[in-house]
């Protein structure tokens, strides 16, 4: 997973989807299926898959790791408001604003319970909500 980050940090994101998904179908077979490093690789596939444009096969990654991580983790827990940015991203990019408005604002919501007035994350949302 880390060697997939840094190939897509060089660009180089052709090697990193098939590290990924390599890595990703390893992973499903030895560890419980809503373990998160099943959704971190997921959501690394996924942001790689948006980057090259494959828009519909990303947001089938990303729904997969909002379901783990809905099954998973609090329901105000940080991880799961960058989940829902994830896919809120790929669903605004592919043109299906509304849903993607929605899981924004759920995203706000939970990132203003869990995390501090100027944190990062939190511009991001705003960012993709403008």
């Amino acid at each position: 997973n880390i060697l997939s980050w840094c190939l897509r940090l060089q660009g180089k994101l052709a090697e990193a989807i098939q590290l990924a998904t390599t890595c990703l179908g390893s992973i499903k077979q030895s560890l419980n299926p809503l373990h998160p490093n099943v959704a971190s690789v997921a959501g690394l596939l996924g942001v790689c898959l948006m980057q090259t444009g494959r828009l519909e096969e990303a947001e089938g990654r990303f729904r997969e790791v909002l379901d783990i991580d809905r099954k998973s983790l609090q329901e105000n827990h940080p991880n799961l408001a960058v989940s829902l940015c994830h896919l809120g991203d790929c669903l605004h990019r592919r043109g299906k604003d509304e849903e993607a408005q929605k899981l924004l604002q759920e995203a706000a919501k939970i990132q203003s319970f869990s995390l501090p007035q100027n944190h990062p994350y939190k511009i991001f949302t705003l960012t993709l909500w403008a």
